[in-house]
């Protein structure tokens, strides 16, 4: 019964994106996805520039939808900023820099 409970508790922690002391969906914990502007990194920035180029951390279920997991949308978030193509708000939101988004 006590593992049970604590599952359950790790699982609504986990549910928890954003919330204080715990890791956003832009954080990418797991294994890694391949990058450097694959197609699936493409795919993922034309669903963003379709649906208003903002991916607000706790409603983004256009972007689930579209087939992409949190794990993707947290690294191609990680390498859109760091290539200068996306910048994470304050709230941690992803907003793209794209030509199509400017």
């Amino acid at each position: 019964m006590k593992y049970l409970a604590g599952l359950a508790a790790g699982l609504i922690l986990t549910a928890c994106e954003g919330a204080p002391g715990l890791p956003t969906i832009w954080t990418g914990d797991g294994p890694p996805v391949a990058l450097s502007d694959s197609p699936r990194q493409q795919q993922f920035v034309a669903v963003v520039e379709q649906n208003g180029c903002r991916v607000d951390p706790q409603d983004h279920q256009f972007v689930h939808e579209a087939g992409f997991s949190d794990l993707e949308i947290g690294e191609f978030g990680k390498a859109l900023s760091t290539d200068g193509r996306a910048e994470v708000t304050a709230d941690g939101g992803l907003v793209l820099t794209t030509e199509r988004c400017i």
